[in-house]
């Protein structure tokens, strides 16, 4: 299965409890290791010889987690290697942790087209407020667009699986909340980045 996977890992460290974006650089399937090249640029980052880390492996259908151990880290390159095991323990997308990130987004719902802001946001969906109960349905396909600063990310589609009424802002709102569907390799790797660099925001 990783020897198929050439897109981001995301690593968690057991000692410092940190998620780092890391890059896929050489597969050693002979002895089950792989060499990781980590990009985040703006962390200050340390990875002990020896030490625990988990690994999760995002795919298009589901998230994936093993643990293992640090063999080398070399500090000036940012480059880690580790060993991988033969199984993998899959974890269902719906249980990834949502941030509370306010993102501007248009929404696209058949021919009507509306502006929001997303509530929360994980790599398994978002949630996003409107001012009508009558902008869509349970059920209904939704395709979003979230606009960044310098960039867009586009051709995500959500499932809308519920809706609610909240106070936001001193004022009433529908909440619709779906989940993604049919995301690509390309849309994970954006959407990985987008929720890395903004929990930095969150944590500090």
């Amino acid at each position: 299965m990783l020897s198929n996977f050439k897109n981001f890992l995301i690593l968690k460290s057991d000692e410092t409890n940190e998620e780092h974006l890391a890059k896929i650089e050489h597969y050693d399937t002979n002895n089950k290791k792989l060499q990781l090249r980590l990009i985040d640029d703006e962390k200050n980052l340390s990875y002990r010889k020896g030490s625990n880390i988990n690994v999760l492996i995002p795919d298009s259908e589901d998230l994936y987690k093993f643990q293992t151990e640090v063999i080398y880290y070399d500090i000036i390159e940012r480059i880690l290697s580790i060993t991988y095991p033969e199984e993998v323990e899959v974890i269902h997308r719906r249980k990834e942790k949502r941030f509370p990130l306010k993102l501007l987004i248009e929404a696209k719902i058949g021919e009507s087209t509306l502006d929001s802001i997303t509530f929360d946001i994980s790599l398994s969906g978002l949630s996003f407020i409107a001012k009508t109960d009558k902008i869509c349905h349970v059920g209904d396909y939704v395709e979003i667009q979230i606009k960044l600063e310098k960039s867009t990310i586009q051709d995500l589609w959500i499932k809308i699986l519920n809706k609610r009424t909240i106070n936001y802002m001193d004022k009433t709102y529908i909440l619709y909340g779906g989940e993604f569907e049919d995301l690509n390799a390309d849309l994970i790797d954006e959407l990985l980045i987008l929720l890395n660099e903004n929990s930095i925001n969150l944590i500090n």
